[in-house]
């Protein structure tokens, strides 16, 4: 294997010109003294170690590798390619890692899909460096303007055609590649080509068990300082961070559950910090025995808290604030523009019993009014279904889509909506309410 093909070199080549540019051109120093900020972050003595243990990991699977006769020396330029983009680039989305409870099993499947296949294949049969050298600015030019068209639904036809654009050069390749195979095959048919392939595959399945760990520890790191706020004494802090160790282990979403409940708990009491340990694991025992409310009566929770996930309306857990029970999604937002609106969906009520659902739409820009009441529409419809089992009437239907305050009993719920406009807003800004509850 040669130390970089062509494509690898015009990256190299780029990559200095960029760094020369920014070191020494006058009208960039703005960006050098950004970047030096950045290098420094990247460098910093907390995560420095981290990379430290990163590689002494790494060296002690290339090592198990090797003697099981899955890695040999040739593999390291892949290696280190691995580990300067996967291995550390994964270690910055830790925070994403933890939403997506699907990423490790994605991280391994993606490795195998048909289009990973394609890309190690193509990339086999490099252009020449001229080529590479027009080809690869060119294409990165590209990809920025798609991420920066794919933010505003204004600009979809720009976004189609650009990614239109990157098709067709893909599919140029995916041809060299063809006219390769047939005209060159013993570039494919090397020894060192299954190496070659599955190498970024197996270190990505050994290192899933660090990145785990390194989730676990970092949410534990951040439990910790918050606790701090909460829990006054130094013994009980030091004892109960050794419990949390104990009790939730690896199961994180419960830790920060606990240390969230913390806010409602008396915490100079022992024996209530004990208390609010074993809720955690009592709430925890109901969302998954969900149990029947009456019609009459409400919804079941932790049913009603799901009612808008199909609209990416997903709500935390139902718990208690104070003397009240409510689940709440983010605020997401929607419509595009400068100042978007921005959508958020409620449930409350008690412990065992939501009595009211809403949706919340805050327009921060009157000219917007239409766009949010499409939405309005939309997830009203849904709400229905999810809430009573049946569609939406076509009265209420045309009500809610112009925006018309109401108030009216309908199968034995009380259905509101509300519009109030911000006083003295510059854009006209207003939110709209629709709620949904029991009389």
């Amino acid at each position: 294997m040669d130390l970089l093909n062509s494509r690898e070199w015009a990256l190299v080549i780029w990559f200095s010109v960029a760094i020369l540019c920014i070191t020494f051109l006058p009208k960039a120093v703005d960006i050098k003294k950004s970047m030096i900020e950045v290098v420094k972050a990247f460098f910093a003595k907390s995560l420095m170690v981290i990379y430290g243990l990163l590689l002494f990991y790494l060296f002690g699977v290339v090592y198990f590798l090797n003697d099981l006769g899955l890695w040999e020396s040739h593999q390291l330029k892949n290696t280190i390619v691995w580990l300067t983009t996967v291995g550390v680039f994964s270690l910055f989305q830790i925070n994403k890692i933890k939403e997506d409870r699907n990423f490790f099993k994605r991280a391994i499947l993606d490795n195998l899909k048909l289009i990973a296949v394609i890309q190690f294949f193509v990339g086999i049969y490099t252009l020449h460096i001229v080529a590479e050298l027009i080809l690869l600015p060119f294409l990165f030019f590209i990809t920025i303007l798609v991420a920066f068209s794919e933010r505003d639904k204004e600009h979809a036809r720009v976004h189609s055609l650009l990614n239109g654009i990157l098709s067709f050069f893909g599919l140029l390749l995916v041809a060299y590649f063809i006219y390769g195979l047939f005209t060159n095959f013993g570039e494919v048919a090397k020894e060192n080509t299954p190496y070659d392939f599955f190498t970024p595959v197996i270190l990505t399945v050994f290192y899933t068990p660090f990145l785990f760990f390194m989730l676990v520890y970092s949410v534990y790191e951040v439990t910790f300082v918050r606790i701090k706020y909460f829990i006054k004494s130094k013994w009980m802090r030091g004892f109960f961070k050794v419990l949390a160790v104990i009790v939730f282990n690896y199961r994180i979403e419960l830790l920060e559950r606990w240390a969230s409940s913390l806010v409602h708990v008396n915490t100079e009491s022992f024996r209530s910090i004990i208390y609010s340990m074993y809720e955690v694991f009592k709430f925890r025992k109901a969302e998954k025995a969900t149990h029947n409310v009456p019609k009459n009566e409400g919804w079941c929770p932790y049913t009603a808290k799901d009612f808008l996930k199909g609209e990416d309306l997903n709500t935390g857990y139902y718990h208690r604030s104070f003397e009240e029970w409510f689940a709440s999604s983010e605020m997401v937002e929607f419509g595009g523009g400068i100042i978007p609106c921005n959508i958020t969906y409620y449930v409350e009520g008690i412990e065992k019993k939501a009595e009211k659902l809403k949706i919340s739409i805050n327009v921060n820009d009157e000219s917007m009014i239409d766009i949010a009441l499409e939405k309005l529409v939309k997830t009203s419809t849904t709400l229905f279904e999810k809430a009573l089992g049946e569609n939406i009437p076509d009265n209420i239907l045309h009500d809610i889509g112009k925006g018309d305050e109401i108030s009216i009993q309908y199968k034995g719920k009380q259905l509101s909506l509300i519009k109030s406009y911000w006083p003295e807003h510059r854009l006209g800004g207003f939110d709209i309410k629709l709620e949904l509850s029991n009389t």
